[in-house]
């Protein structure tokens, strides 16, 4: 079943439900005005309700009709309300972005700089140069300063290793 079909399905749907809707509310609406007058009267004239009960038969039909026409209309209502809430969201979403682009930005350099330079994250100093002390990018294998390795490999099984680390991180062997 496509789209167009199944909209087509929905709309025949909503109408009847919408029709019984009415009737419904109607024939409930009608039992207890009946009733409820009954009651009236026959307490002016002193005399026994005998219609009175049909308050109480009205009140289902009164919830079954709208319950009936509130499914019939719920998507134009859903519609309707839609396009009532997303302007205000969408403002709203806006002011939040405005509001907070600037410390999202901030924010995100400093991250970007405490990956970049890894003396800033708290425990690893594997970038600083061991000869002048300089900070150099991840990755790098010689200091952007004075041009002395930061690597060393391991004697043992060739893997490298940080400057200053004293065991290889590959085999757990001295590295001196």
């Amino acid at each position: 079943m496509d789209d167009k079909e199944m909209e087509e399905k929905y709309e025949r749907t909503a109408k009847k439900l919408r029709a019984l809707g009415i009737i419904l509310l109607i024939v409930g609406i009608g039992c207890v005005v009946t009733g409820t007058a009954d009651l009236i009267i026959s307490s002016s004239s002193w005399e026994e309700p005998t219609l009175f009960w049909l308050s109480f038969v009205g009140f289902p039909f009164i919830a079954g009709g709208g319950i009936c026409t509130s499914f019939g209309f719920h998507k134009k209502v859903s519609g309707y309300m839609m396009s009532q809430q997303a302007p205000v969201a969408k403002d709203y979403a806006n002011y939040m972005i405005d509001g907070t682009s600037d410390s999202v930005s901030n924010m995100a350099g400093k991250v970007a700089n405490s990956v970049n330079d890894s003396s800033k994250v708290e425990g690893v100093d594997a970038n600083t140069c061991s000869k002048c002390g300089t900070h150099n990018p991840l990755g790098a294998k010689f200091c952007s300063k004075c041009g002395a390795a930061l690597t060393k490999k391991c004697p043992y099984c060739g893997a490298e290793n940080d400057d200053g680390a004293k065991y290889c991180n590959n085999c757990g062997k001295s590295l001196f």
